[in-house]
């Protein structure tokens, strides 16, 4: 094994700490050894960088432990928003069994106390219902869960953080378009202290709704990137596009929290 370099650009760093923060990306002989320098920060719970461009069968968790399997129609892509791949959908009808794009099992059931946050990065030029993400089954009722849903509610191409329950669905919707083939970052926002959910479009809050109502969001459906649960085995409203840089918090982000992760790619300024 080479020993660790003492050098980098030239500058003698023997001794030295670095903040992970400020690092981008390390190389040694010409192999990258690290990417995406944005460490685990106390809130986070779960990335997904798509980097695992080696293994095309699973998606690795960056920062935690709950990494995913990717089935049919879900394939690695040059075209990412950060580091040098992001995951490709292709959108469909109803799915069976096992063919969901990207499947977790059952992590990330936040309860309707907990606040937390979700972001996506989304690249899509489709109008129709389409899930990015979720933990909800969407088939045959109502259902406790939440999800990111994109021309769902409104105009095509507007995108939503929705909350379900048996007595209804609470949404927050953008005003914002992003479905024009270029990347925008989506986050949704649950302040449990207030009752509240947030979505934001690139950094910006574009509008909340009162989850007041809400009596459970907690299921036993898998977590899914790509699409939505209809039941434990099936999958619907499907996603065509790119996503990139998937992240879960377990607080709510603050404004100034969302647009430095927009501006900076991390949450700190």
């Amino acid at each position: 094994m080479s020993p660790p370099p003492t050098n980098i650009d030239g500058t003698d760093i023997t001794g030295a700490t670095i903040d992970g923060q400020d690092v981008q990306a390390i190389t040694i002989d010409g192999q990258t050894v690290f990417t995406a320098g944005v460490p685990r920060p106390p809130s986070g719970v779960s990335r997904y960088s798509f980097e695992d461009k080696e293994d095309t069968t699973s998606v690795t968790d960056v920062w935690g432990n709950n990494d995913g399997s990717i089935n049919l129609n879900t394939s690695y892509s040059t075209s990412s928003f950060e580091g040098s791949h992001a995951l490709s959908f292709t959108q469909e009808a109803i799915t069976t069994s096992n063919d969901e794009p990207v499947s977790f099992g059952d992590v990330f059931d936040f309860n309707i106390n907990e606040a937390f946050s979700v972001v996506t990065h989304v690249n899509t030029t489709n109008g129709f219902s389409q899930y990015p993400l979720g933990k909800h089954n969407v088939g045959g009722g109502l259902f406790p869960g939440w999800h990111m849903s994109i021309s769902q509610r409104g105009p095509d191409g507007v995108a939503t953080f929705e909350f379900e329950d048996s007595a209804g669905t609470v949404s927050a919707t953008s005003f914002s378009l992003v479905n024009d083939g270029s990347y925008h970052l989506i986050a949704g926002v649950h302040e449990a202290s207030t009752s509240t959910i947030y979505i934001y479009i690139d950094g910006t809050q574009e509008s909340s709704s009162d989850v007041s109502g809400v009596s459970s969001i907690s299921n036993n459906q898998p977590f899914v990137i790509g699409a939505s649960s209809m039941n434990t085995d099936s999958f619907d409203f499907t996603y065509g596009g790119l996503q990139d840089d998937v992240r879960l918090y377990d607080k709510a982000l603050s404004s100034n929290e969302i647009s430095n992760l927009f501006n900076t790619g991390r949450i700190s300024g």
